[in-house]
């Protein structure tokens, strides 16, 4: 059975991220797969070694943040899971939280997982792209990523998130994998059955 988390689906789940959650769950269903998806957010206890793949939308920038403290208790076991090749698919600013930091429009800063060795800093005017070249979405970003050198998807001048082994992080929104079906086939064949 795939084990499925979608991580803070309460917080993290601005642009109606949840239909990510959808495009999985019907992709599995029409592989005949058997699956499980659980819910779980700020309090609730967390074991990764039980899931296949881990889900994490966008936020609030305030969100973001509750997240981030959150997330911080599980530093090294998320790090294990992303060395260990499961898959984790972070979209919009949920995917700054695994960087160095995050820097806000004030210059405090909140540190990240530190996991990879991007940082974030907010900015006062939103990035707001409509993306359709091999990739289909739309990009509405209050922040820029820097020091990023494994950028996920190269569209013309632009490149945008993040990829390591079965660690997918996009600031494309949309949501993703309902508008690229190509991408989340190629995803769910990276899990590890």
């Amino acid at each position: 059975m795939i084990k499925v988390l979608h991580l803070y689906y309460d917080l993290m789940n601005l642009y109606g991220e949840s239909g990510n959650i959808l495009a999985i769950t019907n992709h599995l269903k029409n592989k005949k797969l058997d699956y499980k998806v659980d819910y779980k957010s700020i309090g609730d206890k967390i074991n990764f070694d039980d899931y296949n793949l881990v889900y994490i939308g966008c936020g609030t920038e305030n969100n973001q943040k509750i997240a981030l403290k959150h997330l911080t208790e599980y530093k090294e076991d998320v790090k294990e899971y992303i060395d260990n090749n499961k898959v984790l698919i972070a979209t919009g600013n949920s995917y700054e939280l695994f960087g160095k930091f995050i820097e806000n429009t004030n210059g405090k800063r909140f540190k990240g997982l530190s996991i990879f060795n991007y940082s974030s800093k907010e900015v006062q005017d939103r990035i707001v792209k409509q993306i359709n070249n091999g990739i289909k979405g739309f990009i509405n970003s209050g922040s820029i990523v820097t020091k990023n050198h494994k950028p996920l998807f190269t569209i013309k001048d632009y490149n945008d998130g993040f990829k390591y082994k079965n660690f997918y992080g996009t600031h494309i929104i949309g949501p993703l994998l309902v508008l690229n079906d190509n991408f989340l086939k190629d995803i769910i064949k990276s899990i590890d059955l």
